[in-house]
């Protein structure tokens, strides 16, 4: 069963401002600061602490938040197939109201050079044969691929021109990476890079994303966001995401240890 374009256009542009005005709610929530605040300490991941200084091998190296930031870039911009698993949690709240949250499941897959992000929804219009008409049209591939980015930040370091600048819908400053460090996370070792709306220099801004990094692999497996936009909204998002295979140039295909 097929969808006039020009229906399937304004399904997937009132889609993407539904998702970027925050408003997709679920169940209650207790009441969430206003402000972009720390996540709770037993929840923050933890700094490595230096080694030694009497071994200078085992020294703790400084890491280059937009140098650490482009690595991660490049990695994507090798991969030739790619296949992860998400868990997402939305929380949002408006000036003076009590916060709603939602959990949404989804994957991500590359292949041809394409995204393709599915959602429990994509998955029942997939199943019911319900295509979309005309889909190569530029209109909705860029809608569609803005949502996608959306649900699924990390393909924006492959699949946006400029990521710090694409990252997030509605940030139109765009961000700064502002800080790399070496922590533990879940008792694993990862990469975490800090990101700031704007020039990175203040801290009432309106965007912050943390980014944690594999080492081994060098793949985004944990982001944590806040954003607060124009009318009021406070939006944190969480997304845990497990890598299920990839394979990259003059690489073999790889599995993630579990």
């Amino acid at each position: 069963m097929a969808v006039m374009h020009g229906d399937i256009c304004r399904l997937v542009l009132a889609s993407l401002a539904v998702a970027i005005n925050c408003t997709t709610l679920a169940f209650a929530a207790e009441p969430s600061p206003t402000s972009l605040t720390s996540a709770p300490e037993c929840d923050r991941p933890l700094p490595i602490a230096p080694a030694s200084t009497t071994n200078p091998d085992q020294a703790a190296a400084q890491l280059d938040p937009l140098e650490t930031f482009q690595q991660v870039v490049d990695r994507y911009h090798r991969i030739i197939t790619y296949k992860d698993s998400v868990r997402m949690v939305q929380t949002t709240q408006r000036d003076g109201e009590e916060s709603h949250s939602v959990e949404t499941k989804l994957s991500c897959e590359i292949a041809d050079g394409k995204l393709r992000v599915e959602t429990a929804a994509s998955a029942i219009r997939h199943a019911l044969g319900i295509e979309i008409a005309d889909a190569g049209a530029a209109v909705v591939e860029k809608a569609k691929l803005k949502y996608d980015l959306w649900l699924a930040p990390h393909m924006a370091m492959r699949f946006a021109n400029q990521p710090l600048k694409e990252l997030r819908a509605g940030v139109e400053e765009g961000f700064t990476a502002t800080g790399a460090e070496s922590v533990i996370v879940d008792n694993r070792r990862m990469v975490h890079v800090a990101l700031k709306s704007g020039d990175g220099l203040s801290e009432d801004c309106s965007a912050r994303f943390d980014l944690f990094i594999n080492p081994e692999s060098m793949l985004i497996e944990r982001i944590d966001g806040e954003q607060r936009t124009a009318d009021g909204v406070h939006c944190q998002t969480s997304l845990h995401i497990t890598p299920i295979r990839f394979e990259s140039e003059e690489e073999e295909p790889s599995q993630p240890t579990t």
